[in-house]
């Protein structure tokens, strides 16, 4: 999860569009040749419906440069994930590859134990609201795990591709601030930041 404050990566990358973004962009550029020569592969990311309270983009600044929140970095990373999900399953079926599938998901609000610092940062009151309002509103590990395992394994997805599922259903993408274009700015800025690793 980002935190209070804007962190670089040892390489000089935003933090949370790093681990968000940047990583399973870099993993799945680095597996697509071993891919290809399965019978049959799925390629599953997992985003979240935050993606929806994302800032209008600023792609003069991908990284945040000139403006930063934790709640901003993390929604922004997750729907570009889903945007280079969608093109990259564009850029599949362009070049005949029918035997790798690509899609994105929405695990369901999960009663993770994921750092809370920033929480009690704002004081008790604030802290105990958060945690409680996760007991009641949260989903566990496993139930949180059902949409990933029904992408990776289930026949009833076998061809569908560059889609985004909440619950095992496919779900509507915030349209927001969507555009073929802007997916091409991310999916080129991620095929820059990767290119050195591949």
């Amino acid at each position: 999860m980002p935190t209070k404050h804007r962190e670089i990566t040892d390489e000089g990358f935003e933090k949370s569009i790093t681990v968000n973004l940047f990583a399973p962009f870099l993993l799945t550029e680095l597996l697509l040749d071993v891919l290809a020569k399965s019978p049959s592969a799925r390629i599953v990311n997992v985003s979240t419906e935050t993606h929806a309270m994302s800032r209008k983009p600023d792609f003069d600044a991908i990284q945040f440069e000139k403006y930063y929140t934790y709640s901003n970095a993390y929604a922004q990373a997750k729907l570009y994930l889903i945007w280079v999900t969608q093109h990259l399953a564009t850029i599949l079926k362009e070049k005949g590859i029918h035997n790798i599938t690509v899609n994105s998901l929405h695990p369901g609000t999960i009663a993770s134990n994921l750092d809370m610092s920033k929480e009690k940062e704002k004081g008790l009151f604030w802290y105990l609201l958060v945690k409680m309002t996760a007991k009641f509103f949260s989903t566990t590990n496993e139930i949180g795990a059902e949409t990933s395992i029904y992408l990776a394994t289930s026949p009833d997805v076998e061809n569908v591709t560059g889609k985004y599922f909440v619950k095992k259903k496919i779900s509507k993408v915030s349209d927001k601030y969507y555009s073929p274009e802007n997916e091409k700015i991310i999916w080129d800025y991620c095929m820059t930041i990767v290119k050195p690793y591949l």
